[in-house]
C-alpha cells in the first residue's frame, strides 16, 4: 500500500469546545472552568490491532474523550478493519484498539480530550461489551448515579473481530444513557459471531 498522511484541521477546535461546554453549562445555573484541551491522531500500523498516544498528564476523574472521525487506507469492504475505539488508560496515555487487521491496512483515529477544573460532578471513561453469544444486540456499563438532565455523553468508537460484508450490523452501535446508573449500547442486529466494544466517555455538569 502506498503512504498515508492523514491531516487534522484543529486550528479553531479549542475555542469551539469551550463555547460550546460555556454554552451547556450555562443553561444548567453553573459554568463549567476549562483546564485543558488536547487534541490529535492515533495511527494503528499495518499489521497492529493498537496503538496509544501519550498525552499531557489529566485529571481523569474530569476529563472528557471524544472521537472526531477515523481515516484507512482500505480499499476494500472489511469494515472490522477500518473502525476502533478509544479509552484513557491513564492519566497519560490515550489508547485506540480495532478488533481485527485482516488486511494489513493502516487506521487513523481523531481525538481531543477536555480536562476540567471545575463545574463538573461527575465523570468517567469506559467500555461496553455486547456479547456474541446468545445472539446480543445490547450490553451495559454500569456508572456512579447521576443527573441525566445534566450529563453529556460521547461514542469513542467500536470495534469487533468478524468484519466481512455482513460486519455493518457488528459495528455501528449507538449509545443512550438508560438511566442515572446505565449507559447502554445498542446494535441493529443481533450479534453471533463474536463481541463487539463500544467505548463511551460521560461529564455531568453541576
Amino acid at each position: 500500500m502506498g503512504p498515508f498522511n492523514p491531516r487534522v484541521r484543529s486550528s479553531s477546535t479549542e475555542r469551539q469546545v469551550k463555547n460550546w461546554f460555556n454554552f451547556v453549562s450555562s443553561g444548567t445555573g453553573g459554568g463549567a472552568s476549562i483546564n485543558s484541551i488536547q487534541q490529535g491522531v492515533i495511527t494503528i500500523g499495518s499489521g497492529a490491532l493498537s496503538a496509544t498516544a501519550t498525552i499531557s498528564s489529566v485529571n481523569t476523574s474530569r476529563s472528557f474523550l471524544s472521537s472526531v472521525g477515523f481515516g484507512t487506507d482500505s480499499t476494500s469492504g472489511f469494515t472490522a478493519d477500518n473502525m476502533a475505539y478509544l479509552t484513557l488508560t491513564n492519566a497519560t496515555t490515550l489508547t485506540a484498539t480495532r478488533g481485527v487487521n485482516s488486511e494489513s491496512s493502516i487506521l487513523v483515529i481523531g481525538y481531543y480530550i477536555v480536562e476540567f477544573l471545575s463545574g463538573i460532578a461527575s465523570a468517567g471513561v469506559g467500555t461496553i461489551t455486547i456479547l456474541s453469544s446468545g445472539a446480543h444486540t445490547t450490553g451495559t456499563a454500569t456508572i456512579s448515579s447521576v443527573n441525566t438532565a445534566k450529563t453529556l455523553l460521547s461514542f469513542t468508537g467500536s470495534a469487533n473481530a468478524s468484519g466481512g460484508a455482513n460486519g455493518l450490523r457488528y459495528m455501528l452501535p449507538y449509545l443512550q444513557l438508560t438511566n442515572a446508573t446505565t449507559i447502554t449500547a445498542s446494535l441493529g442486529g443481533s450479534n453471533f459471531l463474536s463481541n463487539t466494544t463500544v467505548g463511551y466517555s460521560y461529564i455531568e455538569l453541576q
